[in-house]
């Protein structure tokens, strides 16, 4: 959020804030303290159970990209950026990781093996817990236009994505009044939707090891 967060040590644009459950609903939201804050703008917070916490810094610097912190009994690590197998040269931003941590999801722009804009790639951790390079999620998902916002079931059983896999020809270079309307109050018109698919789709890109979904 951008909102602002009466901290002279938090005075970036955006920060990721925290909301806890209550009785009623949730809390008031709180920034998350340094080191996760105040190094730029962050976005994209992700956590796996066994507390890796993911997020994308956007300084304006060469060490732009996206980090892994460790969250354990309260306090977050010092954050690490993820090397060049997630952080792609073209971007590489606002990813989720699986719940049990064994693949990350993210959204990487430009690449020559997009199908085009902003397409959702995935990475798998290794035996040894290092990330393997990026894969794209193939056709299923990606199109000549823009897929993001990618997320995970908490049981790791489906994924949830934006994107505009059917336009019904609004990008035409003649357009009415009708394709106009249509593109501001109806689904699949030209403006990003939701959908969701089975995270089955990811076993034909896992490498060999065993991965469960």
């Amino acid at each position: 959020s951008n909102r602002p967060t009466n901290n002279p040590a938090l005075n970036d644009k955006y920060n990721i804030w925290l909301s806890k459950r209550v009785k009623n609903g949730w809390s008031e939201p709180e920034p998350l303290p340094f080191p996760i804050n105040g190094r730029g703008d962050v976005s994209g917070p992700s956590m796996s159970k066994s507390g890796e916490f993911f997020f994308t810094r956007m300084s304006g610097n060469p060490g732009d990209g996206i980090y892994k912190s460790i969250y354990k009994e309260g306090v977050f690590s010092d954050p690490v950026r993820l090397d060049e197998n997630v952080n792609a040269k073209e971007g590489s931003f606002d990813g989720v990781v699986s719940p049990d941590g064994s693949y990350y999801l993210v959204n990487v722009y430009g690449r020559e093996d997009s199908f085009g804009g902003t397409d959702i790639y995935i990475s798998f951790k290794d035996n040894a817990g290092e990330w393997l390079p990026l894969k794209n999620l193939g056709e299923t998902v990606n199109t000549s236009l823009n897929e993001s916002g990618i997320t995970i079931s908490p049981d790791g059983k489906y994924l949830f994505f934006a994107g505009t896999l059917v336009s019904h020809n609004f990008y035409n270079d003649v357009i009415s009044y009708r394709d106009i309307f249509d593109y501001q109050t109806k689904p699949q018109y030209g403006n990003p939707d939701i959908y969701w698919v089975s995270s089955k789709i990811l076993y034909d890109l896992k490498p060999a090891r065993s991965v469960n979904y």
